[in-house]
């Protein structure tokens, strides 16, 4: 039997504060109390509150913006999901265990994105796509980063799964913390984008088979970038 692994202080503080603003005790553009303020109510260090608040940031929860304070950014289905990640030790955590979890996830909303699409889903993937293009071609890495995360979220809307949807958004964003990690960019710049316009030609069309058989095309090729 495997040892349990002990909760940390941190894993606690950071439990409760997703509790306090999925309850509303913490509005949406609401300030968090101070560092000192949290350290007083959960009898811990600064040093506990600031690694807790960097969890909430790296999951979207909160903003923290120097010298106004730690602001909460959103709540949505999502944030349901993202409480368990920080039962995920970020330090091992690898770029093979989050593509295997995309190439399984992604071939679903892909999937059920090509079977329930609009004609407006389909000029929304479109724009992506043709906005990725302006900024590779001046060379606007962080933008392109943005863009390609955005398209892959907006195909899981599409898919019509609430689930699956904030399934994809925590990935994106364990995606974006592991590649900070790796000091690497997460996507393969042109290549990547020729694989979004067969993913969205296959979704435009309805193909569900043709539609997972490039998001797997996609998917393995950037893990095959990154290991």
């Amino acid at each position: 039997m495997n040892p349990i692994t002990p909760i940390s202080k941190c894993d606690i503080v950071t439990e409760h504060i997703i509790k306090d603003i999925v309850n509303g005790v913490y509005p949406i553009d609401s300030r968090l109390p101070t560092e000192n303020e949290l350290c007083a109510k959960f009898g811990v260090s600064r040093i506990t509150i600031r690694e807790s608040l960097k969890r909430l940031s790296s999951i979207g929860l909160v903003s923290i913006q120097q010298g106004r304070g730690t602001f909460v950014s959103s709540v949505d289905v999502s944030i349901f999901m993202s409480s368990l990640l920080p039962m995920i030790e970020f330090e091992t955590f690898d770029i093979v265990t989050i593509y295997d979890a995309r190439l399984y996830l992604e071939t679903g909303t892909c999937r059920l994105a090509a079977r329930n699409r609009t004609c407006e889903d389909i000029k929304a993937l479109h724009s992506f796509i043709a906005q990725m293009d302006d900024a590779l071609s001046g060379s606007d890495v962080l933008h392109v980063v943005d863009l390609d995360s955005r398209f892959h979220i907006k195909i899981s809307e599409v898919s019509g799964n609430q689930i699956l949807k904030a399934s994809v958004i925590n990935l994106e964003r364990l995606s974006k913390a592991c590649a900070a990690r790796l000091n690497k960019s997460y996507i393969l710049m042109d290549e990547a984008n020729e694989h979004h316009r067969r993913i969205a030609l296959a979704i435009e069309q309805q193909d569900e088979d043709a539609a997972e058989r490039a998001i797997v095309e996609h998917t393995l090729k950037a893990k095959e970038f990154f290991i």
